[in-house]
């Protein structure tokens, strides 16, 4: 089973009981590459923050993802990529 953010064990165990597959998930995320998302927060010393998805989960970030100086309460366009400690993300611009 993939690993879908902000969801956990006993909620993907329920998905798969009601016949959700996270094929289909997956499918979804090709077809739709690029994200919307707000910064809800950002930590300047360390570069990092949290963008809110349209599902109530955040995604983590770092400044280093960027093209622009970043501030929470941003409206952003991103991409989603699989890091070494799980989601994150990346090509991170600010929604016009």
């Amino acid at each position: 089973m993939a690993f879908v953010p902000g969801l956990n064990r006993k909620i993907m165990a329920k998905l798969k009981s009601e016949g959700v597959h996270m094929s289909d998930w997956q499918k979804n995320e090709a077809e739709d590459p690029l994200k919307v998302g707000k910064i809800e927060y950002f930590e300047k010393f360390s570069g990092t923050g949290r963008i809110l998805q349209k599902d109530v989960t955040t995604i983590p970030f770092h400044t280093g993802r960027t093209t622009y100086p970043v501030k929470e309460g941003d409206v952003v366009n991103y991409r989603l990529e699989m890091g070494p400690l799980g989601w994150q993300a990346v090509d991170i611009t600010k929604k016009p």
